[in-house]
């Protein structure tokens, strides 16, 4: 039954959104050489007008994505070992190539979510923003054709919950180990 439900919404998604703009946009926003770009101005914002705790959440944003890149892409990926729908389906409208790796749960949606879980915690006023940024890099993966609907929703509850932890567990540290910078930090209004 789950199956039969996400691969109903991979084709309404996948088909439903297939136009000129968003088959041009969507391969762009999916692509990590671009959007490294807009992590990297947004890194290098928060250091400048944050300082130590700018710094802080851009590592704890590393370490996340870093982590959930490994729990996905090389156990879960491997446990599961779902096929994407670009090897499974027919009349898939597919925009880049469709990869030789496994489809749940889908890393582009756990490390975009855990950078945003941490951006969300350390910094509240920029986590709407930043979850508005994970959630098109996720969509761009079923658009795209290279994700099902339910790889990107697992990929997304997976990486917040580890950037979460991530960043929960700088606070509990820091105490510990007498460091600054461990509480989150509200940006002023």
């Amino acid at each position: 039954m789950w199956q039969s439900i996400d691969e109903w919404l991979f084709h309404a998604i996948n088909s439903g959104l297939a136009n000129p703009v968003s088959d041009t946009v969507f391969p762009i926003i999916t692509e990590a050489k671009y959007m490294v770009w807009v992590y990297l101005a947004f890194a290098v914002y928060l250091t400048i007008r944050y300082k130590w705790a700018g710094l802080t959440c851009v590592l704890l944003m590393v370490v996340g994505a870093g982590a959930a890149d490994a729990l996905g892409g090389h156990v879960l990926k491997d446990a599961i070992g779902r096929l994407r729908p670009c090897r499974a389906l027919e009349d898939v409208h597919l925009l880049i190539k469709c990869g030789l790796g496994k489809s749940f749960p889908s890393n582009h949606a756990m490390n975009n979510f855990a950078f945003a879980a941490v951006v969300w915690h350390r910094f509240p006023s920029y986590g709407k923003a930043a979850v508005v940024v994970a959630s098109l890099v996720a969509l761009s993966r079923v658009v795209v054709g290279v994700h099902y609907p339910f790889d990107i929703l697992g990929g997304a509850a997976i990486g917040a919950a580890i950037g979460l932890l991530t960043s929960f567990g700088w606070n509990k540290l820091c105490p510990f180990l007498r460091l600054s910078g461990g509480n989150r930090q509200s940006p002023p209004n």
